[in-house]
């Protein structure tokens, strides 16, 4: 409206007409008017500003535009009787946003107190405006020249007001962001040990199986018990059993690299997901772990546990969409089971899966639920 009504319009559209210029003046001013009237219905607070007020602001911010549209646009050979009635309209959304922040100031708003005051000279501006377009004040330069600095005056309150209003809620978003992170950590994580939990390495498994590029490496999935571990807690409790429990996780994790994950399966079942560049890798690094276990002392003055071992399925994957999570876990569990059966403290590598589409495989099955589990 600026921009048309300070006749740079013309420079912008030199062949528009003073007609035409003055249906776009009509139009921009009513745009604008409704809009306004709109920030002050959603800007005051919903209990200062009740559901008929707001109603009120909606209907009347329109009536302005309602009546240029097909008037001043579709019968511009009436422009004098239509803009007087124009001008006479704009008394009905300006009255009823001096209500609306009158009530909700009345009860208590600090922001219609403030929209107010912004307000106040687009009051005085307007209120001229028009009574001059129905033809009772004549021109005022003072007006036409305090137009841009009242409009500067209201867009800075206006502004302060609407950071007021946005800057809580993006706070609370990121409350919210950080919420759901924390809670996406707590879903995905064993509250003990901090290390992922089994439906979130079950997922990791799978999504590692669908991505191809990833398969330039050799992957190994170990399934790891602490031999005797009951003796653990029946000794020192089950708080020296976490506090054991806790140290063997902290011993896994430094035994990963950047593309590994280590989880607890359950009770002292661990199981691991490592890449390594060569087919040995993996067994190599499960004997690693299994004398790391064995050289650590677990345990503090308090619950001196002292030395523990661990027996260590290993399988390594195979690439197959016959074969998912469970048909590893089992061979591992499997393995698990002779490490466990021929004295513990051992490494043993699971039977390599049968080749793709060989009889001898069983259908791929990716429920976590209810797997076999070694104990010990």
């Amino acid at each position: 409206y600026a921009v048309f009504w300070s006749g740079l319009g013309f420079e912008l559209l030199p062949g528009i007409s003073i007609l035409t210029r003055s249906a776009i003046d009509h139009l921009m001013l009513a745009t604008a008017f409704m809009a306004g009237t709109l920030l002050v219905r959603d800007l005051c607070e919903l209990e200062k500003l009740g559901p008929t007020m707001r109603t009120t602001l909606l209907v009347t911010s329109m009536i302005p535009l309602a009546w240029i549209l097909p008037v001043m646009m579709l019968a511009p050979r009436f422009p004098l009787v239509a803009s007087e009635i124009y001008h006479l309209l704009f008394t009905i959304p300006l009255f009823a946003i001096v209500i609306a922040l009158t009530v909700a100031s009345l009860r208590g708003s600090k922001i219609a107190m403030v929209q107010m005051l912004g307000w106040s000279g687009i009051f005085v501006l307007t209120m001229h405006r028009i009574l001059r377009g129905l033809s009772i004040l004549g021109d005022g330069a003072f007006f036409d020249i305090g137009f841009l600095p009242l409009m500067m005056f209201e867009t800075f309150f206006t502004s302060s007001i609407v950071a007021h209003r946005v800057l809580p809620l993006r706070r609370e978003w990121d409350e919210a962001v950080k919420a759901h992170s924390s809670l996406v950590h707590l879903a995905e994580t064993d509250y003990l040990t901090g290390v992922a939990n089994r439906r979130s390495f079950v997922e990791h498994f799978n999504a590692l199986a669908s991505q191809k590029e990833r398969r330039t490496l050799h992957w190994t999935l170990m399934v790891l018990d602490i031999d005797y571990f009951k003796r653990v807690n029946d000794s020192f409790g089950h708080t020296g059993g976490d506090v054991a429990l806790i140290e063997f996780a902290d011993l896994l994790k430094s035994h990963c690299r950047e593309h590994d994950v280590c989880a607890r399966i359950g009770g002292e079942e661990f199981a691991m997901l490592v890449a390594t560049p060569d087919q040995a890798g993996g067994v190599n690094l499960a004997k690693r772990l299994r004398r790391a276990v064995e050289d650590h002392d677990f345990g503090n003055e308090t619950y001196p546990v002292g030395c523990l071992t661990v027996s260590i399925g290993v399988v390594k994957l195979k690439y197959s969409p016959e074969f998912g999570f469970s048909d590893h876990y089992t061979v591992a569990d499997d393995a698990l089971y002779e490490a466990k059966k021929s004295g513990r403290n051992r490494v043993v590598e699971g039977k390599a899966l049968p080749a793709a589409n060989d009889p001898r495989g069983e259908p791929a099955n990716d429920n976590p639920l209810g797997l076999p589990s070694a104990t010990g």
